[in-house]
């Protein structure tokens, strides 16, 4: 595999992250950078963890069913709180 192939799986891999916090942040506008550094953060930090094979498992990760670790929703507060 080409590194120019690997830097490919690893973009669409932060893309999926960053599309990820941003549906998990409540879908918040003009967070888009800190989005995209924070999944950059993740999805590095989890190909730093994996064996050289890594862009492999990234290429079957990003497409199949098993795709990635998810992440649970976080509750909604719908307490009601004087301002």
């Amino acid at each position: 595999m080409s590194s120019s192939i690997d830097q490919q799986i690893v973009h669409h891999r932060i893309a999926q992250k960053a599309q990820e916090l941003y549906e998990h942040s409540g879908h918040v506008q003009g967070r888009d950078l800190e989005n995209w550094l924070e999944a950059e953060r993740i999805v590095m930090s989890e190909l730093e963890g994996e064996k050289p094979a890594a862009a492999a498992k990234a290429k079957r990760s990003s497409g199949g069913a098993k795709g990635g670790r998810k992440r649970a929703s976080k509750p909604s507060t719908s307490s009601t709180k004087s301002p």
